[in-house]
């Protein structure tokens, strides 16, 4: 259910899927997954790769990590996201948390994908770990269960997630006219936005809170760089976004970090396992 704001149709990694959408599995089997491998996951030869350590994060991520909140005025609504980040330049802050002076929790992560060639992602995506969730486990063991075609299931940081991703977002609501991308940043390759309805995995009855993320892919002299943002307690809609800020036991600059280190955690893991399936 994401949306493409632009593309130049280069090879992007596609999350392999269950086949199923957000709703199709009942809720009783839902409670019975975890991140563990099951025998047949158990059994696959990509299976090592679930209990290989981890990618290093970047020392950028470190710092971000370690630093406290952001300032506020460095962040911004997904309406400022093509004056902010289509340009030849970056942010003045790539890594980094906060609450914004409206409440949304927003976070921004810039993962360097050193080396990444068009060749190593088709295959990735064509024969990476085709067993059962194996593909989705692996990407960032112990959080992730499970992904649907529409939806995922996973802990950012705060229990685990029962999330649906759902359409809304247009290339005006980020302020990008598609036709002038390559003007701005030739480099830019690919951006894709969506927004998620996120419950408890415990709470099936409770209302939905927002989610809503945007990636930004760019070519770089040494490969590429995915640079991503979130805004918590947002969601897209065909005529912009709507607020509503959660009001749960976790605070939103808390879930903000949360999120940041998790995305940090993912992609530069992502980034292991093609360079290892590559070189297989």
């Amino acid at each position: 259910m994401s949306m493409v704001m632009f593309t130049q149709g280069r090879a992007m990694v596609s999350p392999r899927n269950c086949g199923l959408r957000h709703g199709e599995i009942p809720q009783e089997e839902l409670l019975a997954l975890t991140p563990q491998l099951t025998e047949v996951e158990k059994a696959s030869c990509f299976a090592k790769y679930y209990y290989q350590p981890m990618a290093p994060l970047q020392p950028e991520h470190y710092i971000a990590i370690d630093g406290g909140p952001m300032d506020p005025a460095d962040g911004f609504l997904p309406d400022q996201v093509g004056r902010q980040m289509l340009n030849t330049g970056h942010c003045q802050v790539e890594n980094g948390y906060c609450a914004l002076p409206n409440g949304v929790g927003y976070s921004a992560i810039k993962v360097d994908q050193i080396g990444r060639t068009e060749a190593q992602i088709n295959k990735y995506n064509r024969d990476f770990a085709p067993e059962e969730n194996l593909f989705y486990k692996i990407w960032c063991p112990g959080d992730h269960i499970l992904h649907f075609t529409d939806g995922m299931i996973e802990d950012l940081g705060w229990g685990v997630l029962n999330m649906k991703q759902v359409s809304g977002c247009l290339p005006r609501t980020l302020g990008i006219n598609p036709d002038e991308v390559l003007q701005k940043d030739p480099q830019c390759i690919h951006i894709v936005a969506t927004s998620i309805l996120v419950k408890l995995l415990t709470e099936p009855e409770a209302e939905p809170e927002y989610l809503s993320m945007m990636l930004y892919t760019r070519e770089t002299p040494e490969g590429r760089e995915m640079r991503a943002r979130f805004w918590i307690g947002l969601l897209f809609t065909p005529e912009g976004f709507t607020v509503k800020i959660p009001k749960g036991p976790v605070t939103v600059t808390e879930m903000s970090k949360k999120i940041m280190i998790h995305c940090m955690r993912e992609y530069t893991n992502e980034n292991r396992l093609i360079d290892a399936f590559w070189n297989f």
